[in-house]
């Protein structure tokens, strides 16, 4: 099986999974020199894609790879047993409003946007992947209560980047 393959066979919200994995490094404070920068334009780069509806993006050389099953189906069973925690706390609520397209732009934006605040750190560089966190918890999960909390971190690191960048 190709990893295109894969990707074709996944939905926006299970993308959502890979920015999760993404950006865990910056939520655990573990720093490595020039992978924030790397890790950053990949969150950006699919905020944006996914504000424009559009499917991930991979590399031509990364789309033709061939994945072993038993590799595959390995890592699927690691997925589904922390799917299965993860939905001890979080399961869907508001699942009309998850398939919106503007609430799906939005969260693309949003995205980016925690992104940018990740590649160029003004204050903290935790707030804004704790904020990612919660939105990829809340589209994975489609849980409105956990995007509204993503929302509320976002709104106050804007407020901190604002008042910081006004008081210099």
């Amino acid at each position: 099986m190709t990893i295109q393959e894969i990707f074709h066979l996944m939905d926006r919200s299970e993308e959502s999974l890979i920015v999760w994995i993404l950006y865990l490094p910056f939520i655990l404070c573990y720093q490595v020199p020039g992978f924030w920068v790397v890790v950053s334009l990949l969150i950006i780069w699919m905020g944006i894609r996914t504000a424009l509806h559009k499917k991930f993006w991979l590399p031509k050389f990364l789309r033709h790879k061939k994945v072993s099953g038993d590799h595959f189906a390995h890592y699927i069973s690691y997925t589904v047993r922390f799917l299965h925690k993860l939905e001890k706390i979080a399961h869907p609520r508001g699942t009309i409003y998850q398939h919106h397209p503007l609430l799906i732009t939005f969260n693309g934006w949003l995205m980016a946007m925690g992104g940018i605040f990740l590649l160029f750190p003004i204050g903290t560089e935790i707030i804004p992947s704790i904020g990612l966190f919660l939105l990829s918890i809340g589209i994975l999960e489609e849980d409105i209560l956990w995007m509204s909390c993503s929302y509320g971190v976002f709104a106050v690191h804007a407020a901190h980047v604002i008042s910081l960048l006004i008081l210099r």
